[in-house]
């Protein structure tokens, strides 16, 4: 058996050759939910800039670009989960719930009343908050 020394330098070995990819899937994740919050809050504005009843093209087009850009995320983040830091996933999941919901509302309420741009500028803003205040506090641990 080997010396308990030995084995903690081993260890403290394999912890420092760890350390600079986590930090690489720390930056990731950031950008990860930076991103996705982005897009969100964008596909809100696309709902009430394009509305599918006055230019369908567009509407189409717009949406396609922002679901093709959430797809190529999505695939980073399938690379990027296993350098994630722990809890880092559970922080992402949870801030894309709640930008979730917040996204669902807002389609409600664009259904119900005409929103003005200003105001679906301000709802964009609110359903991206989430995903990019946990993505800047992952950047900043």
């Amino acid at each position: 058996m080997s010396d308990p020394e030995d084995q903690l330098g081993a260890i403290e070995a394999a912890r420092q050759q760890l350390g600079p990819q986590q930090e690489r899937g720390r930056r990731q994740l950031a950008g990860l939910c930076i991103g996705l919050g982005a897009l969100l809050g964008a596909m809100h504005l696309v709902v009430v800039v394009f509305p599918p009843q006055r230019s369908l093209p567009a509407f189409l087009i717009a949406c396609a670009v922002i679901v093709l850009a959430i797809l190529a995320l999505t695939f980073g983040y399938l690379r990027v989960r296993r350098l994630m830091p722990a809890g880092g996933g559970q922080r992402y999941l949870i801030a894309l719930m709640i930008s979730m919901v917040l996204y669902a509302a807002s389609i409600l309420i664009v259904v119900r009343i005409a929103e003005p741009v200003p105001i679906a500028v301000l709802v964009a803003v609110v359903i991206a908050a989430p995903l990019t205040f946990a993505g800047i506090r992952e950047l900043r641990r």
